[in-house]
């Protein structure tokens, strides 16, 4: 077999595996838990950890794509999972295949803490492009970061991190971090929201458990009014049918919708 010919078999073979999830039921009662599987070849496997790791702290499992990351012709499967309760976003890995039969979890602090998703490719090469944003117990912060990861050698590897020092300028802001430091930790502000030219009163308060601001609003035209819960509420000087835009967070914005009476987002 000539260079060339052997060149080009390499280029156009690959592996192909099937990545899922099934229910199975626990060992020790009668709850049911969620099993990762690959296919390869005819053969399954189960993907596993350590058990009071993998099965209790991460419950909720879900395949979300297969894409190769490292460019070897063999698709990584990106695993999303998640623990019981309200507390936590979701925690992402990548598995890769090294042989057949042998699978590896990778992970990486920027997959963890319920970022978000997506692919790019930067001078022909793959990237995982992840979203992360700061929150959790008493956090006030505000921060949001996009992290470019890439898969070498078996390792994913930080190669950028950018931080948005950007935000919508509002009329009026009401801050997290703003309450947090008085007390008691809540305030009244108002404004024209409903533009009748009475003002209207957002009665404020700082929520710890979330580290945002939660108000009660009561519009003169309208009355009790519901807004989103955010590190940052602020009040811009767009208008949807009648009302002032908000904006949650740095760039979010909410609009007010007179079918479901409350604010939604765009």
């Amino acid at each position: 077999m000539s260079l060339i010919s052997l060149l080009m078999l390499c280029q156009c073979s690959s592996t192909s595996q099937n990545f899922y999830v099934q229910q199975v039921e626990s060992e020790n009662s009668v709850d049911q838990v969620n099993q990762v599987i690959v296919e390869e070849n005819g053969n399954k496997y189960v993907i596993e950890r350590d058990k009071t790791d993998w099965y209790e702290r991460y419950f909720h499992k879900k395949i979300v794509d297969q894409v190769d990351l490292d460019g070897d012709g063999i698709e990584e499967g990106i695993l999303q999972t998640q623990g019981t309760g309200n507390c936590c976003g979701p925690t992402f890995f990548i598995i890769k295949r090294v042989e057949e039969g042998f699978y590896s979890i990778l992970e990486h602090d920027e997959l963890d803490g319920g970022p978000g998703l997506s692919f790019d490719e930067i001078d022909g090469e793959k990237i995982l492009v992840v979203f992360n944003s700061s929150g959790g117990v008493d956090n006030v912060s505000d921060e949001r970061t996009i992290s470019h990861l890439k898969l070498v050698n078996g390792k994913l590897e930080l190669i950028a991190k950018f931080y948005n020092a950007a935000f919508l300028n509002a009329e009026l802001d009401i801050t997290a971090r703003e309450l947090k430091e008085i007390e008691p930790k809540r305030r009244l502000f108002t404004f024209d929201l409903d533009l009748d030219g009475k003002e209207d009163e957002l009665s404020c308060y700082y929520w710890w458990r979330w580290g945002v601001v939660s108000c009660a609003v009561t519009s003169t035209k309208l009355g009790k009014v519901s807004i989103p819960k955010c590190s940052r509420i602020g009040i811009l000087s767009s208008i949807t049918n009648g009302m002032h835009d908000l904006v949650c967070d740095r760039s979010y914005i909410f609009s007010w919708s007179p079918d479901n009476k409350e604010y939604v987002q765009d």
